[in-house]
């Protein structure tokens, strides 16, 4: 499976693409091993536990063939194993579908180093001397 890494607070685009499929409305899920993560047919859409306004599978760019998500924020618990599926009829006439894995692959999240926590954390304020000005000069 291919390797995408992160970093924590980041957005990680998992790729994916769909081609030569006879799909009008492609209707793609992403998921973990546990998890639906994502989920998106047209306009509709479905997002997992702990996903919500996290991700997404932009709706123009799947119809162009291009299903990667989008995942913001990552966080360390995102790391691990997405699989994306898309829903195919199973013959022309059938209204039956089944699941077509189209890729695999595994998130890595890499923690923010101790120097880049000191850059996020607000720096001391250290004292400035004050001048004073004089306002009034007679």
């Amino acid at each position: 499976s291919r390797l995408v890494s992160a970093r924590v607070g980041s957005t990680a685009v998992l790729p994916c693409e769909w081609r030569n499929v006879p799909v009008q409305t492609p209707h793609v899920q992403w998921n973990t091993d546990t998890d639906i993560v994502f989920e998106r047919k047209g306009e509709q859409l479905f997002e997992g536990e702990g996903y919500e306004n996290r991700v997404d599978v932009p709706q123009d760019k799947l119809l162009e063939g291009n299903c990667s998500l989008v995942l913001k924020n990552v966080s360390v618990t995102d790391a691990g194993v997405y699989q994306s599926y898309l829903s195919v009829k199973r013959m022309k006439r059938a209204s039956s579908t089944k699941w077509v894995l189209l890729q695999t692959l595994e998130l890595s999240v890499d923690e923010p180093t101790q120097e880049e926590l000191k850059e996020t954390l607000p720096a001391k304020e250290t004292p400035g001397k004050i001048f004073h000005e004089k306002l009034i000069t007679t």
